[in-house]
């Protein structure tokens, strides 16, 4: 049932497996950088802000994983079974995998671990599974490479996916939703699952890669080749890294871009502009993408905008802004007061790592009425921290501020009845049809905060319609 639901709600939505065309595990410098971009239901686009470490990156059903270049393993996105909570204890990790809710580690003892959920037995790692150099994880299913080149598979076996526990001289593996792959020494591939069979006529492989049901090969030459279970496509040429979606594929070129072929759902056409240098790249089948690139490919810190309230009341302000992450993981903030030193600041909060201009907003409340305040958005990303340009607005005038308009001994008296102490007694306006206006004079002070003014020009005898109003300097 649990199954049945999700294939109708939300369609197509798993791929767990991490594709490699390059060493990733040698990235070891703490310069790179993640950039995440398609579906983002569940945050899974939402870079962690203090990732800034990454040596490698991977996907899961609706999460992302990211390898540190400690060993540690961050992950982020839907956390629904768990598939997010990495084993505190975990360390010394060489590479990461997700399957559809679940997460694999491989150490660099060449043990496993796994976390997440475990309907199908997909966390129950086999007792005595050593001298492991590659995972992978599918649909509720993973499997590991050995160093002697034998496959190790577990969990559902709905397409007779787990086959690929027979395969011998593998070098390399891939998972997809219904489909495994296996890379043989001799640059061949064997698919199983949905795809069952030898790739005949294709040879000098270097890497794969399968989205739901389609294996993408780079051969040597850095050509491509789809085949999606019955016909050969051609890929984009000067690749040097692939990764597979549903109904599409990624390709990372030798220039360091990124190309995506196919109907690219739910954006992951989209790549960022000015997206460049990466040097490896990730995908799946509910559809995202994550590329890995040196921090210094990205632009300098986030270039912000405060923009004018939009909501302001007698003790309330709204504050609004944008931050372009510009590619890096940033957070964001406000930073408010009654002057441009400020003295407050609104909780961080993160705006990711998309490229263009992402909306922050804050409520501020319990302030002076008739009291100017400055606010500014502040950013910060692994290149900086930047400050916004101010904003200065007026908190309003409250209602009962002229709280009773009185014929006092022949002429007309506004007293008001409630108090502002930080602001001098108004100008007072007058008017007979509420489109001219004369300044008739300044109210005179009764104690701070409060006034009053005498209309000499209204007696008992002559009171003709008028209207008033109040400005202050």
């Amino acid at each position: 049932m649990r199954k049945t639901k999700r294939i109708w709600e939300w369609g197509t939505r798993w791929l767990g497996m991490v594709i490699f065309g390059l060493a990733l595990s040698a990235f070891s410098s703490p310069q790179y950088q993640v950039c995440a971009w398609g579906w983002d239901r569940f945050g899974e686009c939402d870079v962690p802000a203090d990732l800034t470490n990454a040596a490698q990156v991977a996907v899961g059903g609706n999460t992302s994983l990211a390898l540190r270049s400690d060993g540690t393993v961050a992950a982020w996105g839907e956390n629904d079974y768990g598939e997010c909570n990495v084993p505190s204890w975990l360390s010394n990790v060489t590479q990461v995998a997700g399957g559809a809710s679940d997460g694999l580690a491989l150490r660099a003892d060449g043990t496993v671990v796994s976390w997440g959920e475990n309907w199908f037995g997909q966390t129950n790692v086999p007792a005595g599974l050593s001298n492991v150099v590659q995972v992978a994880g599918g649909e509720y299913c993973c499997m590991a490479l050995r160093s002697d080149g034998t496959v190790a598979a577990w969990g559902w076996n709905n397409s007779g996916q787990l086959g690929i526990a027979s395969a011998v001289n593998v070098k390399a593996i891939a998972a997809g939703i219904f489909c495994f792959a296996a890379l043989k020494s001799d640059g061949t591939v064997t698919a199983y699952g949905s795809s069952q069979g030898d790739l005949e006529g294709l040879n000098n492989v270097v890497a794969i890669a399968v989205g739901d049901t389609n294996v993408v090969a780079l051969k040597s030459d850095g050509t491509t080749v789809i085949w999606d279970g019955s016909t050969y496509f051609s890929g984009p040429s000067g690749v040097k890294g692939i990764a597979g979606l549903a109904n599409a594929s990624a390709f990372l070129k030798t220039d360091g871009t990124v190309e995506v072929d196919g109907p690219g759902e739910f954006g992951t056409a989209d790549v960022p502009p000015g997206l460049t240098n990466v040097v490896a790249i990730a995908a799946n089948a509910s559809g995202h993408i994550l590329a890995l690139a040196p921090v210094q490919n990205f632009a300098t810190a986030a270039p912000i905008a405060t923009t004018l309230a939009p909501d302001i009341g007698e003790s309330n302000v709204f504050m609004t802004g944008s931050v372009s992450p510009n590619l890096l993981p940033t957070a964001a903030w406000f930073e408010w007061g009654t002057s441009t030193n400020y003295g407050n600041a609104t909780e961080a909060q993160s705006v990711g790592s998309a490229s263009g201009p992402q909306g922050i907003f804050a409520a501020i409340d319990g302030l002076q009425p008739l009291t100017t305040f400055n606010y500014r958005v502040v950013a910060s990303n692994a290149l900086g921290v930047v400050d916004g340009a101010n904003v200065s607005c007026e908190t309003l005038m409250p209602s009962n501020y002229v709280a009773s308009v009185q014929i006092d001994n022949g002429s007309l008296r506004l007293v008001s009845g409630a108090s502002a102490p930080s602001r001098p007694p108004p100008s007072v306006w007058a008017s007979a049809d509420f489109v001219n206006w004369t300044n008739i004079g300044t109210a005179t002070a009764l104690q701070p905060g409060l006034f009053q003014y005498y209309d000499s020009n209204v007696t008992n005898a002559n009171l003709p319609r008028r209207f008033y109003r109040l400005s202050w300097p």
